[in-house]
């Protein structure tokens, strides 16, 4: 924030509840607030009227700071599937809400070629369509899903295992996005990023050990059963919650 020459302050009070990762811009302050300024011409006396500027602020650039939270978010998911798919090594695909936003672009833009009649469309829906046939073919997959801090019951991370016919197909994970650790992880730093894989290896833990399935660890874990040592149930926890981080590759 400027006026004139002069650097009045530098704020991120006008992101409101955001992050706002990589946003910036300036403000160049007019005459009239003059009167409104130190002595020093290094901030703004009138508490009220910086308060009216930053929700004016706030209101012109809110859509931009939810565009950039989403894709923040994205991030975040996106790094945790990779930590994961380090984690269980191939064993299950691994879905998110922008793969799957992914996924859906070349079919929309194929089916608009398609009804346009060009020759191309077919070729690309085709492709789209042998795309989806191929992953369909994964026996599991882990979903990660963003939730609200109420949608999930305050909890950080949260994980749920489907079954059919005794088999694990998949398991549902939820990650708080509105929790002080999501958000700093949005900040990319490598502590907070590993420190949500271990909470999402934790949720998934817990499912292995409350439902007492070794089939499931079986199927995250091939061979790995053998090498935990089984005892009381706190013990066993701790022992595939180590066991699962440990396969992951540190970020560099």
């Amino acid at each position: 924030m400027t006026y004139g020459y002069r650097e009045i302050e530098m704020t991120t009070d006008c992101y409101g509840e955001f992050v706002g990762v990589g946003v910036c811009g300036w403000i160049d302050l007019g005459k009239e607030w003059r009167p409104l300024l130190a002595t020093e011409k290094d901030g703004i006396n009138d508490g009220p009227a910086r308060d009216a500027l930053m929700e004016a602020v706030y209101a012109r650039i809110e859509p931009l700071l939810q565009e950039v939270d989403r894709f923040q978010r994205d991030l975040v998911i996106e790094g945790v599937a990779l930590s994961l798919e380090s984690m269980f090594d191939g064993v299950f695909e691994i879905d998110t809400p922008a793969r799957r936003k992914r996924q859906k672009e070349p079919e929309s833009r194929a089916q608009r070629e398609k009804e346009e009649g060009g020759s191309s469309g077919t070729e690309s829906l085709e492709q789209a369509e042998g795309a989806k046939t191929e992953s369909s073919r994964s026996a599991s997959i882990i979903h990660i899903d963003p939730s609200s801090d109420k949608g999930i019951g305050g909890l950080l991370t949260w994980a749920d295992v489907h079954r059919k016919d005794g088999k694990v197909t998949s398991v549902h994970v939820l990650l708080n996005e509105e929790h002080p650790h999501t958000q700093a992880a949005m900040l990319r730093e490598p502590i907070n990023h590993m420190l949500l894989v271990s909470y999402v290896a934790q949720a998934i833990a817990d499912k292995i050990v409350t439902l007492h399935d070794e089939t499931l660890l079986e199927a995250l874990m091939p061979g790995g059963l053998a090498s935990l040592e089984r005892g009381q149930e706190d013990t066993w926890r701790g022992s595939v919650v180590r066991a699962l981080v440990d396969r992951v590759r540190l970020p560099q």
